[in-house]
């Protein structure tokens, strides 16, 4: 069963063939035999605008028996049909077999978009900054699932040379074509986080202005409101989108073709903004010729696996389909009906005969006009015809060249391979202004109106992802690294940014690397729900700017990330030289500034990013009115009895900036260090009644035995700690016994506990507290309710700091633990939960 994620699987025996018509009675040359010997795959078919070039990748020389390892790469071919010649387009075969290669198509420049695993750029950051071995040349990072390398947008020569990575997405960036705008369009598959799904995307040819096109809340469009994905989207003459509507597996290849107007739509019922109040939708509508259902089993009007528009004024397209066709099966018997047709074409009355099996496709190429199909290839029974194009001249579309895109580019940027990040406002949420305290952000931004500590929104976390090599370069990897929320993945920190009083951020961004943002409170805690994790791998090129309105919620049918999708809240400045209310008169904006605008363009230093939550009040006018807010701060070096994060090139800060938290090394060192109470001058205090030293090391009370140290009475070392007095939390390194490659420590604190208590028999004992199985599961020996160990929530969550405030909370000044963890220790422990909580953001670290 095909998977359309899986873009490394082969389909043994397959050729490319051309007929010089289309038609049934036109004879057919195989182009790819004398390479494949049978033993080939070709897939993704594509055609110059001049007719005379084909393009299409080729795996040759497989092995029906080996490892996946073990066979060779796809390659991207060429033939040229005036001369009849077949090449590899990269000539040199070692640079061929540094990646995976699918899915070519000419830009207008004749240069060569394609989809590749060799991940180039990523690769040479990465060596750049030591974080891998000189001598690796193929590392390739896995996608979000796992399951093979990530294939990701590259643009070359038509010679091969001059290979540019222009995407960084996690997952798979696949089947590209070029809209008449000069744009490319593509497929993306997002994986982050619980996202699972694959929308069209577009972009410039060279990777700039990467942004939603359509369907990122149009996933439930499929048969009965089943889950589909947006595959090998083509550009049709009057300014619709073609494109194959299938669901991840369980529809044999196919699915529906469908039409979408992108232009005046993000979702299917969702316009952009000049459309909104006027249209309502659909955006997409099937065109086939018979209902094609998108869910497993029959489908009436069979099934679609490609197609080709012919661009002519025709309204005419060839389609790979497979009718349905049925046979009747005595289900008691398990032989054949011979009372009915061996088979025929499906009807609506099959779907509920127990007695119908749907027989094998047999996909063949059709000439569909809208209305009708006729034969152009004969389908065969167990044959699948995957790709189709058609050779003859079309419109050229417009060549965007990157020089065009680099006079828009900052030159310092670029030369410091940066970019920068500019939100108008994070209170803009899905086009309204959701402003706290206040019902406005121009409220918040008045600091005559509203005090720094009366905003919620106090800084912005800049986090990058973190490639997850295959087993050829980590074979003892175990996905245990990743702690107790594997979706989330590994991250590593990139900086922090104070949010200016309007909600504005304009801040300096590393280029070249998948990156995501999340908004926090004053203590370093993201925000939630208001402000819910950014499920969405953000990408900015060398000297860039990439701009937003600000953020969004997962409202349903309703997506951000298209840059006329709503209007922004955050008007900005209404004029040049404008003073915001009550503030300074240094900073002044032109028209349309937000204050991160104007602030940034007049001290270029605000757009650098901080290891650290640093908080200076700016803006405040003392002139005008209140003294300005107090300097805030949350620092790492005021962590300075346990290690610091891992940090690269943060201090001064670099876009190269990567903060590495792993839980063995950064947070398990908390519980374990010695907290003496000091007195007045800094002399560690004793019990005056014991004589023993007051400590709060937070293992002296959270381990199953008293340990033996200064603060512990000799008479209790090595004596059960009641659970009650430990809080039913342990943070001892021991190993777990859910995971043993985690300490007990992590898994309690994420994963809960059984409660626990003294055995009233004997108080040297530990007992669990039994309570009915939430399940009703009934003991048979007694008829009672089952007994099971009572479980306990846990006392942090993978789903952040912000929900759990508890934890936090005891170690306030009027908590239970008063001051016992620092301000910059509870930050760190904050922003490792925020992350994910993983065990590990490095997955280096986790291999012995």
């Amino acid at each position: 069963e095909v998977d359309v994620r899986d873009l490394l699987s082969v389909q043994f025996g397959a050729d490319l063939y051309m007929r010089d018509r289309a038609s049934v009675s036109a004879p057919e040359v195989n182009l790819t035999s004398g390479y494949t010997q049978g033993l080939g795959d070709v897939r993704d078919i594509s055609v110059n605008h001049e007719g005379t070039k084909v393009l299409f990748s080729m795996r040759v020389g497989i092995d029906p028996d080996g490892d996946e390892e073990d066979q060779p790469v796809w390659d991207i071919w060429e033939y040229d049909i005036p001369t009849a010649t077949l090449r590899l387009v990269m000539g040199d075969i070692v640079t061929a077999n540094e990646g995976h290669d699918i899915a070519p198509h000419y830009l207008p420049d004749d240069r060569i978009v394609f989809s590749s695993t060799r991940q180039s750029r990523t690769v040479a950051k990465l060596r750049d900054a030591g974080l891998i071995d000189p001598n690796i040349q193929t590392f390739q990072a896995l996608d979000e699932d796992q399951e093979e390398p990530a294939f990701v947008l590259h643009v070359m020569e038509d010679d091969g040379g001059d290979i540019q990575q222009i995407s960084f997405n996690q997952s798979h960036d696949m089947y590209v074509s070029v809209l008449a705008n000069g744009r490319i369009m593509f497929s993306r598959w997002e994986g982050m986080g619980n996202k699972n799904a694959i929308s069209l995307y577009s972009a410039n040819p060279d990777g700039t202005d990467t942004q939603l096109l359509y369907a990122a809340d149009s996933h439930d469009t499929g048969t009965d409101g089943a889950t589909v994905e947006f595959l090998k989207a083509r550009e049709l003459d009057d300014g619709r989108v073609l494109a194959l509507l299938i669901p991840f597996t369980d529809t044999s290849g196919g699915g529906d073709i469908i039409a979408i107007n992108t232009t005046d739509y993000l979702n299917n019922t969702q316009p952009n903004l000049p459309n909104q109040g006027v249209l309502t939708g659909p955006a997409q509508v099937s065109v086939a010729t018979a209902p094609v259902s998108t869910l497993p089993g029959f489908s009436v009007g069979g099934r679609y696996a490609a197609f080709w528009p012919l661009w002519d004024g025709t309204n005419r397209t060839l389609v790979s389909w497979t009718p349905c066709v049925v046979e009747y099966i005595d289900p008691a018997t398990g032989l054949r009906d011979l009372q009915r047709p061996n088979a025929e074409a499906c009807s609506v009355a099959d779907l509920t005969d127990p007695m119908a099996a749907e027989l094998d496709p047999a996909y063949g190429i059709w000439a569909y006009d809208g209305s009708t199909q006729r034969p152009v290839v004969l389908a065969e029974l167990g044959f699948i015809i995957t790709d189709i194009a058609v050779a003859q001249p079309r419109s050229q579309p417009v060549a965007i060249r990157d020089a065009d895109v680099a006079g828009i580019l900052d030159p310092d940027l670029l030369a410091e391979e940066a970019g920068i990040l500019n939100i108008r406002s994070v209170y803009d949420v899905n086009g309204a202004d959701i402003n706290l305290p206040a019902s406005d952000y121009q409220t918040v931004a008045d600091p005559e109106a509203t005090l720094a500590d009366e905003r919620i929104a106090r800084f912005l976390r800049v986090f990058r992802a973190v490639g997850i090599p295959g087993e050829e370069i980590l074979p003892d990897f175990d996905d245990a690294a990743f702690g107790s929320s594997p979706n989330v993945g590994m991250r590593e920190i990139v900086g922090y940014v104070p949010i200016e009083p309007d909600g504005s951020v304009r801040v300096k961004v590393p280029a070249d690397v998948p990156i995501s943002i999340e908004v926090l409170n004053k203590a370093g805690h993201r925000i939630s729900p208001e402000f819910p994790r950014h499920q969405y791998w953000l990408q900015v090129r060398p000297g860039e700017e990439i701009s937003c309105n600000g953020c969004h919620q997962n409202a349903p049918d309703v997506s951000h990330g298209r840059s006329d999708g709503f209007a922004a809240v955050n008007e900005g400045a209404p004029y040049n030289g404008y003073i915001f209310p009550n503030t300074v008169s240094s900073i002044f904006a032109d028209a349309g500034d937000t204050m991160a605008m104007a602030r940034t363009r007049l001290d270029p230093a605000a757009l650098e990013l901080s290891t650290d939550l640093v908080y200076q009040d700016v803006w405040t006018d003392p002139l005008v009115g209140r003294l300005p807010d107090a300097d805030y701060s949350v620092v790492y070096a005021d962590i300075t009895a346990t290690p610091l994060p891992e940090m690269f090139s943060c201090v001064p800060w670099a876009v190269e900036c990567r903060v590495v938290i792993n839980y063995e090394e950064h947070i398990q060192p908390l519980w374990e260090v010695t907290r003496p109470v000091l007195d007045a001058v800094g002399i560690p205090t004793t019990d005056p009644a014991t004589g023993l030293e007051i400590n709060s090391r937070c293992i002296d009370c959270h381990s199953r035995r008293y340990p033996n140290f200064p603060s512990i009475d000799p008479a209790l070392v090595g004596t059960i700690v009641d659970p009650a007095a430990r809080g039913q939390l342990e943070l001892t390194s021991n190993a777990s016994g859910d995971e043993p490659t985690h300490m007990l420590s992590y898994e309690e604190l994420l994963n809960g506990d059984e409660f626990e208590q003294l055995d009233p028999a004997d108080s040297a004992s530990i007992i669990f507290d039994l309570v009915d199985d939430p399940g009703g599961a009934i003991d048979p020996a007694t008829g009672f309710p089952q007994q099971v160990p009572r479980i306990i929530g846990s006392p942090l969550s993978v789903q952040g700091a912000y929900f759990t405030p508890g934890f936090f909370n005891r170690f306030s000044s009027t908590g239970s633990h008063p001051n016992w963890l620092s301000a910059a220790e509870l930050r760190l422990i904050a922003e490792w939960v925020d992350l994910g909580g993983q065990y590990y953001n490095d997955p280096f670290s986790s291999v012995p």
